[in-house]
């Protein structure tokens, strides 16, 4: 037998890696593709001020109840279908469509904010709850004249419009919101939970809705939308790593975007892209004033990336290339856990410059 034949490799080439599959389906695009997390999600009740007991609920804990919710259903479909027969041939044509009841589970919280959106909603509706409290309502009579009735009760309580106008479910990703409105909800059960001395476990509240329709809608996060987000006792102190020169933010005027000549940093390339796409998205280039601010940042962006080199961008690339792949496979990618997708570090620095820089040498 001869000898065994050796493949001929290019230098520098690798004698074995793996395939990339994973790498570049989730990873590649900014993450386009990585699947969405359970825990990004943000709740907002919109409801009608004049269906409450005091107004006192709606300017003091409208946006406390959207940040209450412990847990949130999106909506189910069911579409009844029917198959016919036509000259013999199997026909399937739709029928009608069932939307499928949701539920949301609530936090109880110590203050009781969400017993009082339950209280307002069933004092709206119901009289029960004001007889309850109305001395002799609940006496014993049904042999006694009308007079004798103290109080309102079930649905005699002359409500005429919707408690809730919709209910709105925003799925959040990638400075994204994908929203699913609910349309004329009406609450269908409401669990108080239950009480054991022998649990620790934290006390929620559940109801359960009924909607006649669903509408669908997309948008970018910014101040005031999804409504209520990122207000209420929500964080503002600066991270630590916010002074760290590979962890700034990118800048968020248009003006200021594209001065840099690295890639990573305030003003740098990255942060240059990633605002001029934010500026899109929000709207910047519907003024003339935006249009000019973006278009100047845009050419600033483009001088930068001619002026930097193949050999000087792997080398920043590398300075932070192990602490962001400890970082992956410790917080995960777009929140996913203690899952590594394998990738070729030197490869994929080396081509993603290249694609940036035009492949120049140093």
């Amino acid at each position: 037998m001869g000898q065994p034949k050796l493949f001929n490799l290019q230098p520098g080439e690798p004698n074995l890696r793996d395939y990339q599959h994973g790498q570049r389906l989730f990873r590649e695009g900014d993450l386009r593709l990585a699947p969405k997390v359970k825990f990004l999600y943000h709740v907002v009740f919109n409801i009608n001020s004049t269906a409450l007991k005091g107004l006192d609920f709606k300017y003091k804990h409208q946006n406390e109840i959207n940040m209450l919710v412990k847990a949130a259903e999106l909506p189910k479909i069911a579409l009844q279908t029917e198959t016919l027969n036509q000259y013999n041939r199997k026909k399937v044509v739709n029928i009608k469509v069932d939307y499928q009841p949701v539920t949301i589970r609530f936090h109880d919280d110590n203050f009781g904010v969400v017993g009082q959106l339950w209280y307002n909603y069933f004092h709206y509706y119901y009289g029960d709850t004001s007889a309850a409290d109305t001395a002799g309502a609940y006496n014993r009579t049904a042999m006694r004249e009308k007079a004798m009735v103290k109080g309102q009760f079930g649905l005699d309580n002359g409500s005429s419009i919707p408690f809730f106008t919709s209910i709105d479910i925003y799925q959040l990703a990638k400075k994204a919101w994908y929203k699913y409105k609910l349309i004329n909800p009406v609450v269908t059960q409401w669990n108080h939970d239950s009480l054991d001395s022998s649990s620790s476990q934290p006390s929620e509240q559940t109801m359960t809705l009924a909607y006649e329709s669903i509408g669908y809608e997309t948008g970018i996060i910014r101040n005031g939308n999804p409504p209520g987000f990122s207000q209420e006792h929500y964080d503002l102190t600066p991270s630590p790593y916010s002074s760290h020169p590979n962890f700034r933010r990118a800048a968020t005027t248009p003006t200021a975007l594209g001065g840099g000549s690295s890639i990573f940093g305030q003003g740098g390339i990255l942060s240059s892209i990633g605002g001029i796409l934010d500026a899109v998205g929000n709207g910047a280039l519907n003024t003339p004033a935006g249009f000019l601010a973006t278009a100047a940042a845009a050419v600033n962006t483009y001088q930068n990336v001619k002026s930097l080199s193949k050999d000087q961008a792997i080398g920043q690339l590398k300075g932070v290339a192990a602490t962001a792949i400890n970082r992956t496979v410790t917080q995960g990618i777009s929140g996913q856990q203690n899952y590594a997708f394998p990738v070729n570090v030197q490869n994929t620095i080396t081509k993603a410059v290249s694609g940036i820089v035009g492949g120049r040498g140093g």
